[in-house]
């Protein structure tokens, strides 16, 4: 379901529903801490000037798909190419009146793309290393999951802990347990995240490897703990 609005001046718009709720039953606006999904007036025009039509397209999130390509290329005159190319594709329906209509509302679908690529050469004694990368401010890697009160929902929208399913983890240091707390993920969130540093150069993070927590727990990061590691 498109809406068209006719808006000026200093505004700013969020859309929900009556489906659109939480554990509660209260609105929840997908957009909140997220201002590239809400609509506004840059500044603070209050003459009008800024008048236009602004188009929206309403529905529940039903499907979140990611699709691309990765390049990689060794020696390439030199040079080590590796680069990579996505497409979110964010598919949406606007809610049926009540469960028992069959309604068939037209879909909608949102893009938006994310791509990556860096070139480096090893010429000794130096290093040369660039980057360039771009994402669009609406590509999400999460989805909603239906199954908290019932295979058929509802959904708690702003639940991320238990309504959310992510499809890349939040993994900073790139240990066994992931930096938040998702379906699946423990009781708790990662409670000591170290930065992936290197401080060896072999462009491998040093994070925790000895980290036993049942039998040996081990809180200090790898590149503070001596070379010979007695309580490994």
């Amino acid at each position: 379901v498109e809406f068209r609005l006719l808006v000026a001046n200093d505004y700013r718009i969020d859309i929900t529903s009556n489906n659109q709720t939480n554990v509660l039953n209260q609105p929840v606006f997908l957009s909140e801490g997220l201002p590239e999904r809400t609509i506004r007036a840059p500044g603070n025009v209050k003459d009008g000037s800024n008048q236009r039509f602004v188009r929206i397209e309403y529905g529940l999130p039903t499907a979140n798909e990611i699709f691309g390509f990765t390049i990689e290329a060794r020696d390439a005159f030199g040079f080590d190419v590796m680069g990579e190319w996505d497409r979110n594709r964010q598919h949406k329906r606007y809610p049926r009146f009540a469960e028992n209509d069959a309604t068939d509302h037209e879909h909608a679908v949102e893009e938006a793309d994310a791509w990556m690529i860096n070139v480096s050469r090893k010429p000794y004694p130096f290093f040369l290393f660039g980057e360039a990368y771009s994402m669009d401010p609406d590509y999400s890697t999460s989805s909603y999951l239906a199954m908290q009160r019932g295979d058929t929902g509802p959904i708690d929208y702003d639940s991320s802990t238990q309504a959310v399913f992510e499809m890349v983890d939040d993994n900073d240091d790139q240990d066994r347990q992931v930096d938040w707390q998702r379906v699946g993920s423990g009781h708790a969130a990662d409670r000591f995240v170290f930065p992936g540093w290197d401080e060896n150069n072999d462009f491998i993070a040093d994070y925790n490897q000895n980290n036993v927590e049942l039998v040996r727990p081990n809180l200090k990061p790898d590149w503070e703990e001596p070379f010979l590691r007695y309580n490994v």
